[in-house]
């Protein structure tokens, strides 16, 4: 057997081996590669949040109210909050000045609150409402606003008198803690009196 057959039958050889390892490596890169489409596919799958269409239109609000608390009765969360008075009316009250005020939210039964406030300034006045919650929010610029009305009364330490009150506001809550509110009175003594409160809550639920 020549030197020159043996050198071609290794080089055959060879070659059939060099094929081999190459096929043997495309089918394992292959495998792979599936492998890793399957554990980035199961990935995305549990991570809904990141591909559910529908959620990645919505805007930063609408995805702070949907994370944000709700009371057991599907209204906002209780909250304890400060904000601005001001109000307009014939007689020299807190309620008829611009001043601060201390505004709360506590439920005593499903979609029932009170909501106490306290208006300072150069006098003082405490308003104290009873309010039915509405569970169906209403949209307005993307905002999920919670609506309620009640009635009450209304202490003015200025006048030294107590007067029946009507209220009406909304609740917007804008992060898992947090709620603004706005509120509209009028006292229904002698003298009318016109009465608005803006305010930012802190939501309360669980604390206690």
């Amino acid at each position: 057997m020549s030197i020159t057959y043996r050198l071609r039958r290794h080089a055959s050889t060879l070659c059939k081996a060099l094929v081999i390892g190459i096929g043997l490596a495309a089918v394992n890169n292959e495998i792979a590669q599936a492998q890793t489409q399957s554990v980035q596919t199961q990935t995305i799958a549990l991570d809904s949040e990141v591909i559910n269409p529908a959620k990645l239109k919505e805007t930063p609000l609408e995805l702070a109210q949907r994370r944000g608390r709700r009371s057991s009765d599907g209204t906002t969360s209780d909250f304890i909050g400060l904000g601005l008075s001001l109000g307009t009316g014939d007689g020299d009250g807190a309620l008829e000045e611009l001043g601060l005020a201390a505004i709360s939210k506590l439920s005593f039964a499903p979609q029932l609150s009170v909501r106490p406030a306290v208006v300072v300034n150069d006098s003082a006045a405490v308003i104290a409402p009873v309010t039915y919650n509405f569970q169906s929010p209403a949209t307005l610029f993307n905002a999920s606003i919670f609506p309620y009305v009640g009635g009450g009364i209304a202490i003015n330490a200025t006048e030294d008198d107590v007067a029946p009150l009507v209220s009406a506001g909304v609740d917007v809550p804008f992060s898992e803690r947090m709620t603004l509110n706005g509120q509209s009175n009028i006292t229904l003594a002698d003298d009318i009196t016109v009465h608005f409160m803006f305010g930012l809550g802190y939501n309360i639920d669980g604390l206690f």
